[in-house]
């Protein structure tokens, strides 16, 4: 593409001639180097091949031999293995290869002959096998290189000789497979059996400080060759498909998401069985078969009949024979790698609507992927459109003499021709009257008219940019129930409000409409540590941690909320989608919110592998122990006493049956706190939150069962604090929009040079909070019950009071009963507690033979530039007066929309008589 310009330089001739004799002696020397470095006696012991186990007998053989790529990677490795590791020493670092394998038995041998190599670049893939020379960058290939026939023959020759002469000459490939998988089933019930459970092999960790250049060239290793493809969207910015090359899997997915959506494809079940069969086939060598008779039936079938159609035989559908270059024949059977089924029929197979189905995907990702969604109908209209214009690839096929393995026909024992799923799905009932189709993959429901057709509105819907955003978004979420960790949430969330309403907000580049009552489906909503992403599962979003994560925003928005009721109530969504002024809609949802309870659990569920790892290291605790604590202190001795007596006579071990920390600890409730100040890190101690009575427990990880719950859940102040909380619920629907005309004055300071922090209190004989005024905004004055809106002969009964929501006590409803209560000690250390849970922390450490001294000065601190929201902030719960409201304020709207609607009806009227009089 560009000009190349050449300098010419005129020579005498016997210059050049002395020149090109100086070049021949050079390069000839070169030659003789490069040979004798070839045949080096490190590499070649005679005529066998130290690296590669071949056999050469002449020079020009060895020569041709050593030049090979195969050879040329094994000498590098083998290179490596003797002038590099032998400088090194092992890592202490865990093996990962090492639990990759701890539950997959025979196929572990032969892997202490592996090292993994960890570099600053990569910390986990790359390896090195010492016997074979051979190395890789994946995980992946270590599974396919343990299972090849080379390294399985090596080891045995190496471990085990006996056996490895059991192997006759005349053995073809598959005999040979087949025995070595044999011998590493015995191999590993000899050792477990010697060794026990735990008798596994383990590869040796190595550090080196290589650059990714280094690494490459030294060992030989093409990183950048991966098992999916990455293909672009058209006219979509957002999302790519990724195309294993494994299983043949499409699957739709944003840009920034591949590198997590891989690793959760190749744990499912169906990759992974791919994953078999491909290291089985990958040991046979296929000769290339040309298709030729079965092109030119073809040809003269479609000159024939015209364009490709549909044969129906039974229940199933068979189209053009297309994907011939995926059958592998091996003796009498017939494989088809992309399906990865034996195939009885050829022909049956390759033309099955489920093999066209998966072979388009392959010419055509997106496209296919979508049509695998549409009605059956219109699906099979599509594939053969497709299949009339597209290369049908029938030009070749594989074949070798070697007989199919046991192995490999019981990896290929899917139904030859599986069925495709039928949709559109069923009609369910929406609303009252109406219907609607459920999308499993978009979680949400598609109303269906009475003179709509099902079909056509499935798919409208399926074919939509906005479903393949769903499923591009969606695919990247997957949690194991096993990580979730009792850890409390770090997702800082907005603050209640009784009485909501709708906020429009832009955040950067986001324009919220969020309403500011409460938070909706929390249970949906996943904190993921590793990710670090707070990730909701409902609506396939995720957002950063961090202060400024807008996750609080999200469980507030319209779109969520709507999203909510899908899944939560249909009857619900129907009302709301019928309702057709905006602004009438949203004040419905808002008072749906209000009436129901629309988040199941009250903070964001952790997801965190490493801190499930680490909980399994606690100490299980006993289910007698768990069960005990939670019953009254008198009648503990008596169940006690009750079941020694059926634990000695029963003598079943009841009493010894126990529970991991962290089920224990899910199961009651209690949630650990991290503690972010480095200055109070203690280990073998742990902060947490009990959920039934709000407080903090500093507990001995060692000692987890006594202090979580033999004191802390056994103890009278949980119960007390437990049952307190549990019988004053307050419902949002009726604190009243006013808030009490009760408050604190803030203390008098008679020197203000000089301020009074704490107030001795004689007649309680403790002090009180004087330098602010906290957490008077943590109680409720309560008029009403809830029971008393149905029940009125309740009223004559109840006293009004105050409850304070950090103490879980009662306090009568009185101004100086109101701040002795604030002013205390008790009430300033449950509001810290709640609010503050690391200053607990740091206040169970003091000294407590101060008298106290260096507690106070540290509350004072902490609180004394704190003060309450407003003077008047205490909020008013009144289920009896905000039913009255509520209901005069119905009557009032109901009068002012009859109102309305007469004055359009006298209007229209009067437009009528008007166009009268016109005609007239």
């Amino acid at each position: 593409d560009y000009p190349i310009f050449v300098d010419v330089v005129v020579f005498s001739l016997p210059l050049v001639m002395v020149a090109a004799g100086r070049a021949k002696k050079t390069a000839k020397g070169a030659v003789e180097a490069t040979v004798d470095e070839l045949l080096s006696p490190e590499i070649w012991n005679k005529n066998q091949c130290n690296v590669c186990q071949d056999v050469c007998t002449t020079k020009d053989a060895k020569i041709a031999h050593s030049k090979t790529p195969a050879h040329t990677k094994k000498v590098a490795v083998f290179k490596f293995f003797t002038h590099d590791v032998a400088k090194l020493k092992c890592s202490s670092k865990p093996s990962q290869l090492a639990d990759r394998y701890k539950d997959r038995g025979h196929e572990a041998i032969g892997l202490d002959c592996m090292h993994e190599l960890v570099f600053s670049f990569a910390e986990s893939g790359w390896w090195a096998c010492s016997l074979c020379n051979d190395a890789g960058h994946t995980y992946d290939q270590v599974d396919e290189h343990l299972a090849s026939v080379s390294h399985l023959q090596c080891y045995l020759e190496e471990f085990h000789p006996a056996k490895a002469k059991k192997m006759e000459r005349g053995w073809g490939l598959t005999e040979r497979l087949e025995y070595l998988l044999g011998i590493k089933k015995q191999i590993h019930d000899e050792e477990t059996k010697r060794g026990g459970a735990d008798a596994m092999p383990t590869p040796e960790v190595i550090e080196l400080s290589w650059t990714l250049e280094l690494a490459r060239k030294k060992l030989m290793v093409d990183d950048k060759a991966l098992d999916y493809a990455v293909l672009p969207v058209p006219d979509d910015g957002n999302n790519v498909m990724v195309q294993c090359k494994v299983c043949h899997e499409v699957l739709p997915c944003r840009k920034d998401y591949v590198a997590d959506v891989w690793p959760l494809h190749k744990k499912t079940d169906k990759h992974a069985r791919f994953a078999r069969l491909q290291r089985i086939l990958a040991q046979f060598t296929f000769d290339r078969v040309a298709e030729e008779d079965r092109m030119m039936t073809e040809l003269s079938e479609e000159s024939t009949a015209g364009a490709a159609r549909w044969k129906h035989v039974d229940d199933r559908v068979y189209g053009p024979v297309c994907g011939i270059r995926y059958l592998r024949t091996m003796g009498r059977t017939n494989l088809c790698s992309l399906c990865g089924v034996v195939c009885e029929d050829v022909d049956e197979h390759f033309s099955s609507e489920h093999h066209l189905m998966r072979f388009v995907c392959t010419t055509a990702p997106r496209d296919g992927w979508q049509m695998m969604f549409t009605s059956k109908q219109t699906r099979r209209e599509k594939l053969l459109a497709m299949l009339q214009v597209a290369s049908r690839e029938n030009e070749e096929s594989g074949s070798t003499k070697d007989p199919c393995p046991t192995s490999l026909t019981w990896e290929a024992v899917e139904p030859e021709s599986e069925k495709l799923p039928s949709f559109p799905p069923v009609l369910e009932q929406f609303g009252f009257a109406a219907q609607c189709m459920s999308c499993a993959l978009c979680w949400q429901c598609l109303p269906v008219g009475t003179d709509d057709d099902a079909a056509a509105v499935w798919n409208e819907h399926v074919l939509s940019g906005d479903h393949f955003d769903f499923a591009a978004r969606r695919i990247a979420i997957e949690y194991d129930d096993q990580y979730f960790v009792p850890l409390a949430s770090t997702v800082k969330l907005l603050e209640p409000n009784s009485h909501g309403k709708w906020v429009t907000e832009q955040v950067g580049e986001v324009q919220w409409k969020y309403q500011t009552q409460t938070d909706v489906g929390l249970e949906y909503v996943v904190e993921d540590v590793e990710q670090m992403l707070a990730v909701c599962t409902l609506c396939a979003r995720s957002y950063p941690l961090g202060d400024k994560c807008q996750m609080g925003l999200h469980v507030r928005s319209l779109q969520h909320l709507q999203q909510y009721m899908h899944v939560a109530n249909r009857t619900m969504l129907s009302m709301v989608l019928d309702t057709k002024k905006e602004a009438e809609c949203e004040e419905l949802m808002l008072e749906w919110i209000q009436r129901n309870t629309v988040s199941e659990v009250p903070e964001i569920r952790v997801y965190n592998k490493k801190k499930a790892e680490d909980l399994q290291s606690w100490p299980n605790i006993k289910i007698r122990t768990i069960q005990v604590s939670s019953l009254d202190a008198d009648i503990r001795p008596i169940v006690d006493c009750l079941s020694a007596l059926v634990d000695k006579v029963a003598n079943d071990k009841d009493e010894q049956r126990a529970v991991s920390a962290r089920e224990a600890l899910q199961g009651s409730f209690i949630k650990e706190i991290t503690v972010t100040r480095m200055a109070l890190h203690k280990p073998g101690f742990a902060l947490f939150r009990c959920g039934a009575c709000d407080g903090c427990i500093v507990a001995r990880t060692t000692h987890l069962e006594e202090d979580v719950w033999v004191k802390h859940i056994g103890s009278e102040e949980h119960r007390r604090r437990a049952i307190a909380f549990a019988e004053n619920k307050f419902s949002p629907l009726y604190f009243s929009p006013l808030s009490s005309t009760y408050t604190v004055k803030p203390f008098v300071q008679k020197d203000p040079a000089k301020k009074v922090t704490w107030r001795w209190n004689a007649l309680d004989k403790t002090h009180d909070l004087v330098l602010a005024i906290i957490g008077l905004e943590e109680l409720v004055e309560k008029k009403s019950e809830d029971a008393m809106v149905a029940n009125e002969a309740n009223i004559e009964n109840f006293a009004a009071h105050f409850f304070c929501r950090v103490c879980a006590v009662v306090v009568g409803r009185r101004a100086q009963m109101l701040e002795d209560h604030v002013r205390s000690a008790a009430h300033v250390v449950n509001y810290v507690n709640k609010h503050y849970p690391q200053t607990t922390l740091e206040l169970e450490r003091l000294d407590n033979n101060d008298g106290g001294k260096e507690r106070r000065r540290v509350l004072a601190t902490l609180l004394k530039d704190m003060k309450p929201p407003t003077e008047y902030c205490i909020p008013v719960y009144d289920p009896i007066g905000e039913s009255e409201r509520r209901q005069k304020e119905a009557e009032l709207k109901q009068k002012q929309r009859e109102a309305i609607k007469k004055n359009e009806e006298m209007r229209m009227k009067a437009m009528e008589e008007r166009r009268k009089k016109d005609e007239e």
